[in-house]
């Protein structure tokens, strides 16, 4: 799992059983109060401030243990941190826990249990407070009930936030502030000064999140930039307070190995501007680009699709919806590829690289998509995310395509094609669409184009939460029998929608004849009625 989807997660759970846990304690406050009144319809003074000693009990036993427990699991968070960062290129003292380091992560814990207690202090003095001046005013059982509820987990009927929303948001906030500075803790410790703002955009993300989001910079820049203002801005360090309260971005430390020479060291990260080659143009006209370069670039680009607000909300969460496994809400307006991966067989390792040319490819590709989602009016791609295994080339789910990098890069492509037309043995197919065209890059541009089919039945059309998990258009397709169909591939015939997208990556790559005529009918009557 990844670790910033961890820590949402985390940080949700925190919430669910502080809420709970204050639902158990309001119960046993009311009860008690029940018990000592004897069925009295007032409660007197004296019972109000004897009271106290029995509510300082009840937070005890409830509040302040579950709290404990809560920090308690921040551990889990030193542990994905910990893995995570062992990952960089440094040096290995630093990728495992001292005793200072244990010293340091128990001082932090103290200081955000502090937050649940300060909360505790102040809420056993109010409810004491209620509770007597009610007795004051001899209100009713049934009325000083109201009251309590209101004061505790909260009531229609009471003004003000109660005790559960800002233990909700402490339980929140503490586990992303507890990341936040041992975050910083670690990395200083290890001479890192460059972080990258991540983390999940919502609906409201605050602007100043927007902006920052995907960027690196220095320590001394952060602490520059958080100086300014901005709407729900939280006073405090800026890598325990991020965005302000319940944010939820985080800092990953980034490591200088991570930049290309190319990219100045002292600078943040700027998105560049790549010069568009025109045209289809083939492998050998490509300019190679750095891996910074792409990541920069694309990543400006998928934080901006990422908003677009055609992509279905999630009306529970708040959250972008998301319908395939493989897909997190943290995939989204990131680029999360890298520039080299060894993979074993049989016990055997084999180490696929990216080459400065296929950083070209894939930027351009991409821009190529973005073409295509304005000419059918869908929306364009918010993430790219690699694929691991042996069979799968690329993959495309939630507006994310994921790439295999065994299969995806340009020296990876045999410069031979398929001659096969209709009419021919329907066996001597080939497998997949590329293997039509024998220079690299149209290879790579087939594959692309495929993926993208799966996102235009994927996502045109869908508006609500209910039509994402069941598109229009593949409700159509699915009418589309085998016997309905034929395909220039084999892969083509393996379901109605490997039919759409292989018809629609060898139309987009000018090779109608090898397109099916009741695909060209079928799209133009259910994806654009404008013609193609």
């Amino acid at each position: 799992m990844a670790r910033q989807e961890f820590l949402e997660r985390l940080a949700d759970n925190h919430e669910i059983q502080i809420k709970k846990t204050l639902e158990d304690l309001e119960a046993r406050i009311v009860s008690q109060i029940s018990t000592v009144t004897e069925g009295a319809d007032a409660v007197s003074t004296k019972i109000a401030i004897e009271l106290r000693t029995d509510l300082k009990q009840y937070i005890d036993e409830t509040y302040r243990t579950t709290a404990d427990t809560l920090v308690r699991d921040y551990d889990q968070i030193v542990n994905e941190f910990m893995e995570e960062f062992g990952g960089l290129d440094i040096p290995d003292k630093f990728k495992s826990l001292t005793k200072v380091d244990l010293l340091t992560i128990n001082q932090l814990k103290f200081q955000q249990f502090a937050g649940f207690e300060d909360l505790a202090n102040r809420y056993l003095n109010e409810i004491s407070s209620q509770v007597y001046q009610n007795a004051i005013a001899g209100k009713p059982f049934n009325e000083i009930v109201k009251d309590l509820r209101g004061l505790i987990t909260g009531d229609v009927d009471r003004r003000g936030r109660p005790m559960s929303t800002y233990a909700s948001q402490i339980a929140h906030d503490s586990v992303m502030q507890f990341d936040g500075q041992f975050t910083v803790y670690k990395s200083k410790e290890a001479g890192l000064d460059k972080f990258k703002y991540t983390g999940t955009l919502v609906t409201d993300s605050r602007p100043h999140c927007v902006t920052h989001l995907n960027k690196v910079y220095t320590e001394e820049q952060i602490r520059s930039i958080w100086q300014g203002s901005w709407a729900g801005k939280s006073e405090g360090d800026p890598f325990t307070v991020r965005g302000g309260y319940r944010c939820r971005h985080t800092w990953l430390p980034v490591a200088d190995e991570f930049f290309d020479a190319e990219e100045p060291q002292d600078e943040p990260i700027q998105v560049p501007t790549i010069p568009r080659q025109t045209g289809r143009i083939k492998a050998n006209q490509l300019q190679g680009i750095g891996f910074t370069t792409l990541v920069a670039k694309l990543d400006d680009t998928f934080t901006k699709n990422a908003s677009d607000k055609r992509y279905v909300i999630n009306p529970i969460t708040k959250e972008p919806a998301r319908r395939f496994r493989a897909r997190r809400v943290t995939d989204y307006g990131k680029t999360q590829i890298s520039k080299k991966e060894t993979r074993t067989r049989f016990g055997s390792k084999t180490t696929f690289e990216y080459s400065n040319k296929d950083y070209a490819a894939i930027n351009l590709l991409i821009e190529e998509l973005d073409d295509l989602a304005k000419k059918y009016d869908v929306q364009s791609l918010r993430g790219i995310k690699k694929v691991s295994g042996t069979r799968v080339m690329a993959n495309m789910g939630d507006g994310v395509l994921g790439l295999n990098i065994k299969y995806m890069r340009l020296d990876s492509k045999k410069s031979t094609s398929s001659k096969w037309k209709f009419g021919d043995d329907k066996n001597k197919r080939p497998y997949t669409a590329d293997d039509y065209f024998d220079d690299p890059l149209d290879k790579l541009r087939a594959t692309f184009y495929h993926e993208f089919a799966h996102s235009i039945h994927q996502q045109k059309f869908v508006n609500t939460f209910k039509g994402y998990n069941r598109p229009e258009i593949e409700k159509k397709l699915v009418q589309i029998t085998k016997s309905m169909r034929t395909s220039a591939t084999r892969y083509g015939d393996s379901n109605s929608q490997e039919w759409f997208c292989e018809n629609f990556a060898l139309f987009h790559m000018d090779r109608k004849d090898l397109v099916d005529p009741e695909w060209i009918k079928f799209f133009k009557e259910n994806v654009n009625v404008k013609g193609i």
